[in-house]
């Protein structure tokens, strides 16, 4: 095998593999998955039935089994994932009242 071809696919190897590492690192209470929700569950959001959602596979940092997303942050997103209970914790006011 010419040497060349050997060197660029040692090359393009070593990138595929750094750069799926690095999109990979994920914040505590988090795991990487493929295949994640587009519309995760909220401390906001999880009570709300029959929410609309576009069915679409996103690639990401999702919260762990037993975790759940805040629901907001200062810079807009979601926040950061807590216990399911903590949302418990949190007032909300009924779109009713």
């Amino acid at each position: 095998m010419n040497m060349k071809i050997v060197a660029i696919l040692i090359f393009t190897l070593f990138v595929a593999i750094t750069m799926a590492d690095s999109d990979q690192k994920c914040n505590d209470n988090e795991e990487w998955k493929e295949c994640g929700t587009k519309c995760p569950d909220t401390c906001l959001n999880h009570n709300i039935l029959d929410r609309s959602c576009v069915k679409m596979c996103v690639a990401g940092c999702f919260c762990r089994t037993g975790f759940i997303r805040l629901g907001y942050d200062a810079n807009g997103g979601n926040g950061r994932c807590v216990p399911i209970d903590y949302c418990d914790l949190i007032p909300h006011k009924s779109f009713n009242e």
